[in-house]
């Protein structure tokens, strides 16, 4: 019953039996292989972005405004923090999506899952002003320019 909502193909595995525990550790060696390798350089970068920039470090509802856009499956969180302002435009969807930014400002991105860096299509813009496109099932992270 406790795997019900996970929809298994087969029976689950035994949580109790030992080839279940083999099975579920960490495979260090992979990290020497693509596409390992690249996950686990983007998963630190993702990491070392959330303990250093502020209004990523310290997490307050108050501060804090999300929009979904159901019909498009694409999602805009905006984060802030005395010292800083960051946007992050994510795109659940197969297909490239173009956001408007309704700003005046000039924003300098942070993170782009879609850089080919990342084995990714293609690399969104250093800065932008208004309007940047999202590629399919990728997230953007940008912050706010001073």
């Amino acid at each position: 019953e406790e795997f019900a909502s996970f929809n298994w193909q087969d029976e689950p595995p035994d949580p109790r039996l030992e080839e279940t525990f083999n099975e579920s550790l960490l495979q260090w060696h992979l990290l020497k292989k693509e596409p390992y390798q690249t996950m686990f350089r983007y998963y630190k970068m993702m990491i070392a972005l959330r303990k250093t920039a502020p209004a990523l470090k310290y997490p307050d509802r108050r501060q804090l405004k999300a929009e979904a856009r159901t019909d498009d499956n694409v999602l805009f969180v905006h984060r802030w923090c005395d010292e800083q302002d960051i946007i992050c435009l994510m795109n659940f969807s197969g297909r490239q999506y173009t956001a408007t930014l309704n700003s005046a400002c000039t924003w300098n991105k942070l993170a782009d899952s879609a850089s080919p860096m990342w084995k990714g299509p293609e690399t969104a813009p250093d800065n932008v002003n208004d309007v940047v496109t999202l590629q399919p099932e990728s997230i953007l992270i940008y912050e706010k320019h001073k």
